[in-house]
């Protein structure tokens, strides 16, 4: 099968265009804003009829704000967008005792209703309304739940302090979980299903401005710190159409400003191996010593007036390090098997795997011998495959399972994490009718977690994911008449980020070290595809760690650019509410990584070249290991050739091998995915003319053919070469170059499997 491996370098701009209008039918507005909540209410006096002309005046008490509106001849009253907070309302007019109620909550996309009875008295005369029966959701139709600052601080949460893992709270939703490693999202947002809707179709709005991972859209960009949090608002069913662009919930978060009080908190949150208990041991031996760990989660905040009444500020900082230690087990070749000897290639049930010398025997693998005593000669190792050997350690412990060899490698590997929140928020209330506000985020990451590979140096410098992400945020509310208001909101937010592999910084290691033609992008002369190679020397899971870089996710190279802006438009008039404004998103990314397969190449080896057709063992992970001691590369995968955003993928990449002492210096055979001799032109491959459906089908069913098969064509071709046997019979599926070698060689010419 031929591999593939996608790489995308796009920059595309995502423009999204939504136009809201609400129309309320009642006296009151029926819809709140997601950044701001209503105070709408009605006026009787003692025998029910409406009171028109009354004064309402609502004020802050963490700021003195001061909104102010009357009652229409309904006796209703309505006012629009009010920043959050607790709230004094007080209802005055001649000739009746005023009323008033304090400590009012005003949250973010809520209408609080307010009706109030009122008796004739003297001006001088307050009726205090307190014990009344809790607020009731009246006015709106929507799902939603609500967490506030206190609970989000006193609830337990992960070691990340993310908010996120409170959102099961709402109903619907199943457990939040992580969707990606901590190399490339530090800030560990997580991701949960909504009413059984994919968590690709949440959307998360941060004071306002789309916060979104736009290669990841199930992640947040940045992910405020807990202790930055005033409101997080979960809306699930029948939201506002200006909430849209969800399917599942429409999240909102609201961070925390400043009052007239100074205002602060500190937090530590400390691990150490010193707190934890021993692990239980599931090895062999005795149980190792507790490797050190260190883990702090810290941060203060503070907020105040600038000037009291006017201006504010709310500030934070949150650091998260971690250092650990931790063992990681890997399945090595002994000393044995290193030099070819099988014959003490233990199977589960006692018995010594056979390994069968691919040069013997009929072309469909029936009839072969065994390697003497189990042990392939040492002139028939591959040098190529000797230098790749020597990426395994020796065995350090007593392994398990087959032969004693699984898990028989321990490794102690040191992993590191450095996190900083930055947030700064400003308010600006210039007048009782215009509020202003400024926030801005950032998040400094590095995290060095990308050790476990067998080869490249696990210590390396400069490697693993550096992330920064930085967000600004902005909004205003004004209330240009007594029934005419509009809000504006503007976000940009930005990610750039690197994540690198220990090998990168080794250079092309495939292609100058081991000497493997077509590896780490040849010709290219792009440095993303540095580093080591992948060999998978059994399938993965079943016999010997894979050595290399076996990610082929990474490295990664991402700016991502979020843009939004909302505008609203508010009027009230008579006992209808008109809303109406538009939201646009525009989306930047520009990203380089692997997508499908592995940039520097990927080797895999096929048990059924040295194993017996027929014969009363199944080939295993001894087979696949002699197959790559000898050099029989059952696949390979190499760079993709790319002229645009599509990927395209030229498989030359190869083992050398002489299989055949007796064939002469300058005229050998390689066997691999296709036959190459050592001297094959290492330059860019020749662009590839336009082949028309037919023939793409035709290569297509050529790729369906097995590795076996295509082994067992190269072996025809080396058993006649022994007899001098040459034959023209269909060179013409080989490549010119090809062709010739193999003339040059006296070979047999079956077709040589291509992919």
């Amino acid at each position: 099968m031929r591999e593939s491996v996608r790489r995308l370098r796009s920059r595309f701009g995502l423009l999204t265009l939504g136009t809201v209008l609400g129309v309320g039918l009642a006296a009151a507005p029926v819809t709140a804003q997601i950044l701001y909540g209503n105070v709408v209410g009605v006026v009787r006096d003692g025998s029910g009829a409406f009171i028109p002309g009354a004064t309402v005046t609502i004020v802050n008490k963490d700021t003195n704000l001061t909104r102010e509106t009357t009652t229409n001849a309904e006796g209703s009253y309505s006012v629009i967008n009010v920043l959050p907070g607790p709230y004094d309302v007080k209802v005055t007019l001649t000739g009746f005792r005023d009323v008033a109620r304090n400590n009012v909550p005003v949250s973010i996309g809520q209408i609080v209703r307010l009706d109030v009875t009122m008796e004739i008295g003297t001006v001088s005369e307050t009726v205090m309304v307190i014990g009344e029966s809790p607020l009731l959701q009246t006015d709106k139709s929507d799902v939603h739940t609500q967490l506030k600052s206190s609970e989000i601080t006193s609830m337990p949460l992960n070691r990340f302090r993310n908010f996120q893992g409170l959102l099961n709270l709402a109903p619907g939703t199943t457990p939040m979980a992580f969707g990606n490693a901590e190399t490339d999202t530090p800030g560990r947002s997580m991701a949960t299903n909504i009413n059984g809707q994919p968590n690709t179709q949440n959307s998360t709005r941060t004071d306002g401005a789309t916060n979104m991972n736009i290669w990841l859209p199930n992640h947040l960009m940045y992910v405020s710190p807990t202790e930055t949090i005033e409101t997080v608002d979960v809306s699930t069913s029948s939201f506002d159409a200006e909430q849209g662009m969800a399917g599942g919930a429409a999240v909102t978060v609201i961070t925390k400003s400043g009052t007239n009080q100074f205002r602060g908190s500190a937090i530590e949150y400390f691990n150490s191996d010193k707190l934890n208990a021993k692990p239980y041991f599931f090895g062999v031996g005795a149980a190792p010593d507790k490797l050190p760990v260190k883990a702090n989660n810290y941060g203060a905040t503070l907020g105040g007036p600038i000037k009291r009444d006017k201006v504010f500020f709310f500030g934070s900082f949150e650091g998260y390090k971690r250092t650990q230690s931790l063992f990681t087990f890997f399945t090595v070749p002994d000393a044995a098997l290193r030099a070819g000897d099988f014959s003490k290639a233990f199977n589960t049930n006692g018995t010594v795997q056979q390994v069968y010398n691919p040069l013997t025997g009929n072309p469909d693998g029936t009839g072969r011998q065994q390697f003497a005593n189990n042990q392939i000669p040492s002139n028939m190792i591959n040098p190529i495959a000797l230098k790749i050997l020597n990426l395994y350690p020796l065995p350090n412990i007593q392994g398990i399972g087959a032969g004693g060899l699984t898990n028989n490698y321990q490794r102690q590997e040191n992993r590191a994490v450095d996190r900083q929140n930055y947030d700064a928020k400003v308010n600006w209330n210039r007048t009782s009718t215009h509020q202003i506000w400024v926030k801005f985020s950032h998040m400094n990451a590095v995290v060095d977690d990308l050790t476990n590979y067998l080869g490249p140096d696990p210590n390396a410098s400069g490697d693993g994911g550096k992330t920064k992400v930085y967000q600004l945020t902005s909004g205003q509310t004004w209330t240009l008449g007594p029934s005419l208001l509009m809000d504006t909101t503007f976000g940009f937010s930005r990610q750039k980020q690197e994540v690198l592999g220990p090998d990168f910084n080794a250079g092309n290691f495939g292609l100058d070290v081991l000497g493997i033609p077509g590896t780490n992008g040849q010709g290219s002369s792009d440095q993303r595809y540095a580093g080591y190679p992948q060999f998978d020397i059994s399938t993965p899971g079943t016999g010997f760690s894979q050595l290399g870089n076996r990610d082929g996710w990474n490295p990664i190279f991402r700016d991502e650019r979020t843009y939004s802006i909302a505008t609203n438009i508010t009027k009230v008039a008579g006992q209808h509410d008109f809303r109406g404004g538009y939201f646009l998103n525009y989306l930047y990314l520009d990203h380089w990584q692997p997508e499908t397969g592995n940039p520097r190449g990927r080797f895999e080896f096929n048990g059924a070249v040295t194993a017996l057709r027929g014969g009363a063992q199944t080939n295993n992970f001894y087979n696949q290991y002699a197959s790559f001691l000898l050099g029989l590369v059952g696949t390979a995968q190499e760079r993709p050739e790319r002229a645009d955003d599509r990927a395209r993928v030229a498989a030359r990449a190869v083992l050398p091998r002489s299989l055949d002492a007796e064939l002469e210096a300058d005229a050998r055979s390689w066997i691999a995915v296709g036959v190459l001799p050592d001297h094959a032109p290492r330059g860019r491959p020749r662009p590839r003319p336009p082949r028309s459906h037919d023939a793409r089908r035709h290569r297509r069913g050529q790729r369906r053919e097995s590795a076996e098969q295509r082994h067992e064509c190269g072996l025809e071709q080396l058993r006649a070469a022994r007899g001098r046997r040459v034959s023209d019979q269909r060179q013409h599926g080989l490549p010119q170059r090809l062709r010739s070698h193999l003339q040059r060689a006296g070979l047999g010419s079956c077709r040589a499997g291509r992919q």
